[in-house]
């Protein structure tokens, strides 16, 4: 009678499998590190041209307003080279929000960019950057 395999290791195509499950882990690693560095940039960015460098915890807070505009089709930094002062003023209210909760539910669900309206007190500014940004240049 012959023993059978028990474990991964004792299987005969063990050698096959071993890389392709190491490569698996390999890449999942990579892409937990990538969206840490994605953020990071993201952070980096909010306070580049700033005199007055966000804290992380603004930071954090701000990240909501770069994933809104993002999903808006802007990119924000070209709003804050066109419209430095436009962007300092949605980071500020954005700052001051108490709707944090549901910004960062409906960003995570990804449904901020048609529910921001209802509760966003940067809506309107949204909606004024939105139609700025597609008009066509003169």
């Amino acid at each position: 009678m012959t023993k059978r395999a028990t474990s991964p290791i004792d299987h005969p195509l063990a050698w096959l499998l071993a890389p392709a499950n190491e490569m698996s882990r390999v890449l999942g690693a990579a892409l937990e590190i990538r969206g840490g560095d994605e953020e990071c940039v993201d952070a980096l960015t909010l306070w580049r041209f700033s005199d007055d460098p966000l804290t992380s915890e603004e930071a954090r807070k701000v990240y909501s307003l770069v994933q809104l505009l993002r999903g808006m089709n802007m990119d924000p930094e070209a709003v804050r080279a066109v419209w430095p002062g436009t962007m300092e003023t949605l980071e500020q209210t954005c700052l001051g929000c108490t709707a944090r909760e549901r910004c960062d539910h409906d960003l995570k669900a990804g449904i901020a960019v048609e529910t921001h309206h209802e509760f966003c007190p940067n809506a309107d500014r949204l909606a004024s950057l939105e139609a700025a940004v597609a008009a066509p240049p003169r």
